[in-house]
Parts: C-alpha cells; structure tokens; sequence
C-alpha cells in the first residue's frame, strides 16, 4: 500500500465516487479525494499524517502485519473519509435520507439514539451537534459516535449522497474528523478488486487481485487493530474502494476465492502489488521498510521479471525532465526536513550516478556530487519522493516520477530521467497479471508467479469455487 504521497484530501466523502479512471486502473476523485500517485497494496508512501498514530518506525520490526491466519471473516475498518475542520465552511456530513431512520450510538456515555433522517452531524471542540428534522441535539465529549441504518438496505447508508456499507463511525481527530465504516472483509473486497482493475480484464486476473487484496487487509488489520482507529483507507494509500457499487465480475471474483489469503511459514503475506513493475520488480524490504516481516521469499525481487510480464502496459515506460536547480533545491529541502549538513548544502548538481540496483536490475542508490565537490548517497525512493515533492509548472498535484526505478541523464542544465514502471513494483503487478491471464494462466499461477514461495490456503470457511 502505502502510497507514493496523495494530494490534501479534506473531504473524501464529499460529492459522488467519480468512476474516471487513471492509466494505471485506480480510480480517480475516490470520493473526490484525488489522490493520484498509484502505488496499490496498502503501498510504501507515507498514509494521511495523523498526529495521534503510532508510526511503524516506533512500533519496531516485528511480525505484527504477518499474523496467523484468522479462522472466521474479519471485519475491516476504513477511512472513507474525514474532514479538517478549520479548511472547510460547510462543516459536517449529511447522513440518511428522508424517510429512513438512523440509530445514533455514543460511544462513550454509551446512550442510543433513534432520528429520523436526514441529519448533519457536526464537530465543535467538546461536543457533536447533530441537526435534523426539526431538532438539534448535542452530544457532549470526545468520544466517537457509531451510526447505522434501521432496516433492510442493501445500498447502505447514504452519506453526502454517497452510499457506504456497515456501522459508520465518525471519530474526532486533533484537526478534524475521519469517518470510517466497519464491514465484513468479503463485502469490503469487492469494492476493491473493482477500483483496483479496468473493466474487461480476465477472470483470473480479478481473482488473483482479490487473493493479494484479502491478504494485504487482513495484515494491516492484523497491524493496526490496536494502533489507530481504522485499517486502510479509500485509495491509494491502501486500496482502491469504491464502495457497494461493483461489477458482477469483481463480485465474482471475491466469491469465487472467498476466505484465500497468502501464507509464508504458516503466516500470512501482506500481499503488496503494484500497477506496473516495469519488467523488473522490487523487494519489499527496499522499496517499503526494511522491516523484519518484509524479508522473506515472497517479497523478494525476482531476476526474471523481464519477460511476460507487462511489455504492453501503457504506462511501463516515462520521462521526466528536471533542472539542476530544482534538483539541488528539492536536495537542500530534505536537508533540512532530516538535518543532514551535507543535503542543506549542496549546491548546483555536477554528477549523479547509479551505485546499486537489485537482482532484477531495478535501480536501488545513487551518488550526487555538486560543483563543490559535496557528495550525497541516496536511495532512489527518496530521491524520487523529494523530486515528486517539487511544485508542478502546471499547478497540477502530478508526480512525474512514477516509480523508483530510473536512469538519470544529464544535458545541459537539464536533468532527465528515464524510468519503467509504475508503483513501487512489489509482488502482483496488475499489468502482468493482466498478460499472464491473456494467455490463459489462472488466478493459482499468478499468484504463484509473484509471491514465490507462498501458498494459498482458505482461512475461513464457505469457499464456494476456486477453479478459475
């Protein structure tokens, strides 16, 4: 998952789910929240800050996101939305519609509520006020509050005219509020598996994707459960979903595989994935965290990425196109984010080179020399998180960058990169998976390609067909 970076999402919820969809297969305006840099697979960039989480770097490498395969469905928490409340005027979200009923949970005096909806629910500093119908009530505290609809609604409940599944819970945050729905790990797959590919792609493919899918959830649950308030969220910081509404063929797809996750030594594999590998993949353990977890086979860069696999994809290959000045700047800024004496000097750009890539030849550190003579080493995730960072001359939120698997050039004033691939190349790429399929391998084999050595095992029960 965790994404390259997002654009400022401060209403996610606000406005209907877009279904324009990017080159890569996620969708864009999720909730209009554009959150554009594709990683997929609850992928390797920083998730939405919050002050009050716990960062994986204080948890400590452990095997916390490789637990043991649970024996009944898990219910998944996501961040569906949230809000920060100086940045808006139309604070609050509007829940239900008219005719509908909603039960109003305090989580804290513990006190139910029956209103008749619609109602906005808002966030003062000490209190919620919820307003509907006529009547306003106040909800004093910190406490979160739970909503659901009463009654039969296959379509959920509607939330600034966007339907969401399961028990919502509205959670106060210091700037803000994240509203985030609790629903049953195969009812939240399918919104996946449909935001996550392009329509008319093969059954397999969809299948293999809700396999990885399922088994990176059910690790971030296993992770976050008693870290933060939710699990993943809707985009590309975790996985694309888009809510109920799916096609029948992601619908399928869940159910078909139902309760298959990934294992490695008896444990589960967070199955991170990619759009487009570029014909070279890379280790998690380099391109995510080098977290204990993340070392094992079927994480690992695999040397024979370069044939059948994703020779076709649209976005495979890219340039972008820098300044020596940008280049420097955007080196003296994470100088300064990271006191490093070295990066908060450098000056004009003399030299980059390649010094390391992986087994798959994707490409790992580089070395910089300025016109002084300072020399600076850095991984190629972050020099490309501190080129991505630079502000567009389009005023657009495009990271030119779209992996970190590049080669550098240097013309003139002009910095010029050459990169494959798109995402951060770990596991399942989707493009790939896409070929495999073409070619009439199922959704077994695929896994089997991309996550070397794990194996496939139905954790909870009702399988219902895993042929393909």
């Amino acid at each position: 998952m965790t994404a390259a970076g997002s654009s400022k999402c401060t209403r996610s919820v606000r406005g209907r789910m877009s279904r324009t969809r990017h080159p890569n297969g996620c969708l864009l305006g999720l909730m209009a929240c554009a959150l554009v840099a594709c990683e997929r697979g609850g992928a390797p960039s920083d998730p939405p800050s919050r002050s009050d989480e716990v960062t994986e770097e204080q948890v400590g490498p452990d095997l916390s996101n490789r637990p043991l395969p649970p024996t009944v469905e898990p219910v998944v928490r996501v961040r569906a939305g949230s809000y920060e409340s100086d940045l808006i005027e139309d604070r609050g979200f509007l829940l239900g519609e008219s005719g509908e009923r909603l039960l109003v949970f305090d989580r804290v005096l513990r006190r139910p509520r029956i209103l008749d909806a619609p109602v906005r629910v808002d966030r003062t500093r000490d209190a919620w006020s919820i307003r509907g119908a006529g009547a306003e009530v106040a909800v004093p505290g910190e406490g979160p509050l739970s909503i659901r609809l009463l009654g039969e609604s296959p379509s959920g409940l509607s939330i600034d005219d966007v339907r969401l599944p399961g028990v919502i819970d509205l959670i106060p945050t210091t700037d803000g509020v994240d509203l985030v729905a609790r629903l049953p790990m195969e009812t939240y797959l399918s919104g996946v598996v449909e935001g996550e590919l392009f329509q008319g792609w093969p059954r397999a493919t969809y299948q293999a994707q809700a396999v990885a899918a399922r088994s990176y959830a059910v690790a971030e649950s296993a992770f976050w459960g008693d870290r933060r308030h939710y699990d993943v969220v809707a985009g590309p910081a975790s996985q694309a979903w888009i809510g109920l509404e799916t096609s029948d063929r992601a619908r399928e797809a869940v159910e078909s595989t139902r309760g298959v996750v990934l294992l490695f030594k008896d444990r589960i594999v967070p199955a991170y994935y990619s759009s487009c590998c570029g014909g070279r993949s890379a280790a998690a353990s380099d391109a995510i965290s080098d977290r204990r977890s993340h070392r094992i086979r079927p994480l690992d860069a695999r040397a024979d990425d370069s044939t059948v696999c994703c020779e076709d994809a649209v976005v495979r290959d890219w340039t972008a196109t820098f300044s020596r000045d940008q280049l420097a700047s955007a080196l003296r800024a994470l100088g300064r984010k990271r006191s490093v004496e070295n990066l908060e000097r450098f000056r004009s750009l003399r030299s980059i080179t390649l010094t390391g890539t992986n087994d798959a030849g994707r490409a790992l550190r580089f070395r910089l020399e300025d016109d002084t003579g300072r020399i600076v080493r850095l991984d190629a995730r972050s020099l490309r998180g501190v080129l991505n960072a630079l502000p567009r001359s389009d005023g657009s939120d495009r990271r030119p960058l779209r992996s970190d698997d590049f080669e550098v050039q240097l013309r003139g004033n002009e910095v010029r990169l050459k990169g494959r691939g798109y995402g951060h190349g770990v596991g399942l790429c989707q493009y790939g998976a896409r070929a495999m399929a073409e070619e009439g391998a199922d959704w077994e084999e695929i896994i089997s390609r991309y996550y070397p050595g794990a194996v496939t095992r139905s954790a909870w029960p009702d399988l219902v067909d895993r042929g393909s």
